[in-house]
């Protein structure tokens, strides 16, 4: 049975993809594929422990008991004829909160991942990672914490998170340290948020799943409007005027983010690392969409390949 860590991150649509495989669970056994996510891995306390820190022999206790859940989960889905089994649990990799609090993108990825890795003991196959461009993770992670409570974010922190050196690349570094024996794919929010079958079908190598319901895009942030609800009169004042997607950083400040993440575009497409795989939605190729951060910058990914970033 291949098994398959489908990290997230959060903002990049992970939500409509775990919908979509609870929705579609019949026609994905039919394809021998299986499903666990947070209903399982957290609901279930399968993971239980594995996201909290401790001193070294609490956490080495977690990480022994949640082994041998996790054996037996695997061994009773193993006989359940699954030929591929797609574990989703965005925490795994870090939180959206601890990313607001500490103005850096998955900072504590590569210790939380550890646990992870003892626990599945080189038995992952391949891991998934979902990407997107810096400027709208940030502000849709920081429109849907006000969703949930938060002030809205002040120019401090809007410029700690502009000027912030850790981005994709430093994730996606953080994992194949962990997952060193597995394959590592990733791929852009932007070519797959509508498109959880490709995807799934893709990671899993299987033949074509039910096509996902039209526009369906869970879990989305809140637009200005929204926000604007939600938010007392005094304190929606830092709200920009008039209507759409909520973006709280100035023009200077999406430049810089902007091509932070171009960069890591361009490192991964040109694979100097050999670190991981980019994938690429094809459907959107045939219809001339283009989501290459690339073409921003005048370039596309082939005139990019063996380009690499400075470190």
């Amino acid at each position: 049975m291949k098994i398959i860590l489908h990290l997230g991150a959060q903002r990049t649509a992970t939500t409509t993809l775990q919908h979509y495989m609870r929705l579609h669970s019949k026609a994905l056994a039919a394809e021998g594929v299986g499903f666990w996510g947070p209903m399982r891995t957290r609901h279930s306390r399968l993971f239980s422990g594995l996201f909290v820190s401790g001193d070294d022999q609490v956490r080495d206790e977690h990480i022994a008991l949640a082994r041998a859940r996790v054996n037996r989960a695997l061994d009773a889905t193993a006989r359940l004829d699954v030929k591929a089994l797609i574990i989703s649990d965005e925490n795994m990799l870090g939180s959206a909160r601890g990313n607001l609090q500490s103005e850096a993108l998955y900072g504590m990825a590569a210790h939380r991942l550890r646990a992870f890795g003892e626990v599945f003991d080189g038995r992952i196959d391949r891991v998934m990672l979902g990407t997107r461009r810096l400027d709208e993770y940030w502000a849709s992670t920081m429109a849907y914490a006000v969703k949930r409570g938060a002030s809205l974010p002040g120019n401090r922190k809007l410029e700690a998170v502009a000027k912030g050196t850790r981005s994709w690349r430093d994730v996606i570094e953080d994992i194949a340290a962990v997952f060193d024996t597995s394959e590592l794919e990733v791929h852009q929010h932007e070519a797959f948020a509508s498109y959880p079958d490709l995807r799934i079908a893709q990671a899993a190598g299987c033949g074509a799943l039910p096509v996902n319901q039209p526009n369906l895009w869970l879990n989305q942030a809140p637009d200005i409007e929204e926000l604007r609800g939600i938010l007392t009169k005094g304190k929606a004042k830092g709200l920009p005027e008039g209507t759409g997607r909520y973006q709280p950083f100035d023009a200077t400040q999406r430049a810089a983010l902007k091509e932070k993440f171009a960069d890591d575009m361009f490192w991964l497409a040109a694979q100097g690392s050999k670190l991981a795989t980019y994938v690429e939605n094809n459907l959107l190729e045939e219809t001339g969409k283009s989501l290459s951060p690339a073409t921003e910058r005048g370039h596309d990914y082939d005139q990019a390949r063996g380009m690499g970033r400075a470190r």
